[in-house]
């Protein structure tokens, strides 16, 4: 939900953040207790906005009902994907201001999208791509496994499988450090991005992200 100008639009479903605390009792009797984030896609879908004054209906977008991203907003528009296409839309009428294909980047479609400085990222089903919030052009991309972001801290993102590997991307860049981690292993990024702790069992690997 977002107040932008005189009007509220609200995303409808879409990805959704979800925590969960998860308690494993081990072989030997203890228990290990992890914290996991993961995100989830919620339909309906679709994109609305409403006037401030008297809360009255102002516009609609047909183009989210297939599906949606999450969104943000970058003055006085909205960035937020359909999956396949990333679209700039004025808050004020709900006007396009741009609509860009993103299966060019060669990383499969939207599953979430991330303000970075002045660019968007894209992750993707099987990677991360970059665009120009300004007018949506393309920047880079990078190519990686079927993954989930796991999470972030400034410029990196972790992306994680469900093999629990992991690569380290670089906003900046796109490019990335892959890890290969045993399925069991629960991973922990640093709060200043720089080191990546991976829990195997009783072992633990402290692992450079730049």
């Amino acid at each position: 939900l977002f107040v932008i100008g005189d009007k509220v639009v609200v995303q409808i479903g879409g990805v959704v953040e979800t925590q969960a605390i998860i308690r494993t009792r081990n072989s030997d009797g203890t228990y290990t207790i992890t914290r996991r984030i993961a995100y989830v896609n919620v339909k309906p879908n679709g994109l609305q906005a409403f006037n401030v004054k008297d809360g009255s209906f102002a516009w609609a977008s047909e183009k989210f009902k297939k599906g949606i991203t999450n969104a943000f907003s970058d003055g006085n528009n909205i960035i937020v994907s359909s999956g396949k296409s990333l679209y700039s839309i004025v808050a004020e009428s709900g006007a396009v201001n741009y609509e860009k294909d993103v299966k060019d980047a060669g990383v499969g479609n939207a599953v979430q999208i991330l303000s970075h400085e002045d660019k968007i990222a894209v992750l993707g089903e099987k990677g991360i791509a970059t665009y120009k919030i300004s007018d949506g052009s393309f920047i880079n991309s990078s190519k990686y496994k079927k993954s989930e972001m796991m999470r972030r801290e400034g410029n990196i993102v972790i992306m994680e499988t469900a093999k629990s590997d992991i690569a380290c991307f670089d906003l900046n860049t796109c490019k990335y450090e892959e890890f290969n981690n045993k399925k069991s292993a629960s991973s922990a990024l640093s709060q200043d991005g720089n080191f990546v702790y991976v829990y195997e069992k009783k072992t633990v690997k402290k692992l450079m992200t730049r």
